[in-house]
């Protein structure tokens, strides 16, 4: 796996707003299936953020369940890769970034967590369209799409 995906990218991908065309298009740049990392904290924060979204009426409950089935749809055809995390390493790695960049950078700890994630995973390429994590993986040397 060469890129890993945040939240605001997979968002985008399955919830039509307003970068959903950029990450579709990204998408569709890879040669064969995109191979994302999906690790229970990448589900955990996208199964909260749908909710959140119907909480907030953005998205009606019954759009829940055709979702969960795009997400299952997409590691079944290999775009998302259930992935496992190690834990205890995640967090010192969050926790090292954290020391290297949050003064200069001033960013949340969701942020380093994701790119401590991709890091730790041995990704190369962060997707997102976040504007604090494009500039905390830039700064962790991972090239930032789309």
């Amino acid at each position: 796996m060469t890129a890993y995906a945040d939240t605001s990218f997979v968002i985008s991908w399955f919830v039509p707003d307003a970068n959903h065309a950029a990450a579709i298009a990204h998408l569709y740049a890879t040669k064969g299936p995109a191979r994302l990392p999906w690790t229970p904290w990448n589900a955990l924060e996208f199964n909260n953020s749908v909710r959140a979204l119907t909480a907030r009426g953005v998205l009606s409950a019954a759009s829940l369940k055709p979702l969960a089935a795009q997400v299952r749809s997409a590691i079944g055809a290999g775009d998302l890769v259930a992935t496992p995390l190690p834990a205890y390493r995640w967090w010192l790695k969050a926790e090292s970034l954290s020391h290297a960049h949050t003064v200069q950078l001033n960013v949340r700890t969701l942020d380093l967590l994701h790119v401590a994630a991709a890091s730790l995973l041995g990704a190369r390429e962060f997707w997102t369209f976040g504007q604090r994590q494009r500039t905390l993986a830039t700064a962790s040397g991972l090239k930032v799409g789309p």
